[in-house]
């Protein structure tokens, strides 16, 4: 049975003793609404889980000592399911991605939306992800379900460094600015061709602008790392500043 629920105990007894008085005792007597007919009903705690109990009928009668013994054996089921997932995870657009959910107490699992899964009906599906995504993943035994969610979110892991800018006040291509989506860390330096430092950000919003330098080939050098936790970028090159 599941916990909380209740059963009537089923037996029957054939005859009586000789004085006429039939005595019936279940043993224990803990959860038994009366332990002294033949059919009590069992009323369990409803605290108990995953538990086995034997309850034992003896019959007496009067001067004839026992008659008959039997038993029943009660087993309440495994009601709690846990879950234990990852953290939200960050990943590049339609990128593959295990999920996984270590889940005890359930005997069916079920991932949703199956969209773009491998198999929605196991622990460890693959996932192909173009838009982030919530995953709702539930579990089941025979007597409950459960559910959580998990986030796998998407980002543009597209890196674009311009090799040339023009600075005039025109408007377009002003900037010399890096193009990545929400790096966790960023490092860009600018170097004049006698290997002077002429500027440094760590910011991915702030771009160089080249204010007070002549037209020429600069060198910049560029340390960038993705929230995704594996794309990360150490690169140098050349940009022409064009006035």
């Amino acid at each position: 049975i599941c916990p909380g629920a209740s059963v009537a105990f089923y037996a029957v007894s054939k005859g009586t003793s000789s004085g006429g008085s039939t005595n019936y005792l279940w043993t224990p007597t803990s959860g038994l609404d009366n332990p002294n007919i033949l059919t009590p009903t069992f009323l369990p705690d409803t605290t108990l889980n995953d538990t086995t109990i034997q309850y034992n009928l003896s019959i007496t009668g009067n001067g004839c000592g026992v008659l008959a013994k039997d038993y029943v054996i009660i087993t309440i089921l495994n009601r709690i399911i846990n879950f234990n997932l990852p953290a939200d995870t960050i990943i590049c657009e339609n990128s593959p991605v295990q999920l996984f959910a270590n889940i005890t107490g359930g005997n069916f699992i079920d991932w949703q939306p199956d969209l773009n899964l491998s198999d929605n009906l196991i622990t460890n599906p693959i996932a192909t992800v173009e838009n982030t995504t919530t995953y709702s993943v539930s579990a089941g035994n025979q007597c409950d379900t459960a559910s959580t969610k998990t986030n796998i979110n998407t980002i543009n892991c597209a890196i674009y460094v311009p090799n040339a800018f023009s600075p005039n006040g025109d408007g377009e291509n002003d900037i010399f600015k890096i193009m990545a989506e929400s790096p966790s860390s960023y490092l860009l330096k600018i170097y004049d061709r006698w290997g002077n430092k002429v500027f440094e950000s760590t910011g991915i919003n702030e771009g160089w602008d080249g204010n007070n330098l002549n037209n020429g080939v600069y060198v910049y050098y560029l340390e960038l790392n993705l929230p995704t936790g594996n794309n990360s970028l150490i690169k140098n090159g050349n940009v022409s500043l064009i006035k």
